[in-house]
């Protein structure tokens, strides 16, 4: 049952930029994100791009419910984020 949470995303990578990232995890602040969980995802999503800069909405969805289930985000945080990656994503 778990995977198919994780399958409604795209497994196919595409390049985001570290300023990238910061700034749309800012933009999703309206989703009553603190400084410290919009580090914490920060670095979680830096930490699963890898270091040719591409990721996947399913490796960012699959680190985003770990902080979730963990009580470090909440899902709507975990959907706000997930939103704005998406949008990032389908016009990169």
């Amino acid at each position: 049952m778990l995977l198919c949470l994780y399958m409604t995303y795209s497994q196919e990578k595409f390049q985001i930029s570290k300023r990238d990232i910061l700034q749309l995890v800012k933009q999703s602040k309206t989703a009553g994100l603190n400084a410290e969980e919009e580090r914490i995802i920060e670095e979680t999503i830096l930490r699963v791009r890898g270091s040719d800069e591409r990721v996947s909405l399913f490796q960012i969805n699959k680190a985003l419910r770990i902080l979730e289930r963990e009580g470090t985000i909440s899902k709507f945080d975990r959907k706000f984020v997930m939103d704005a990656m998406e949008a990032y994503a389908a016009n990169s």
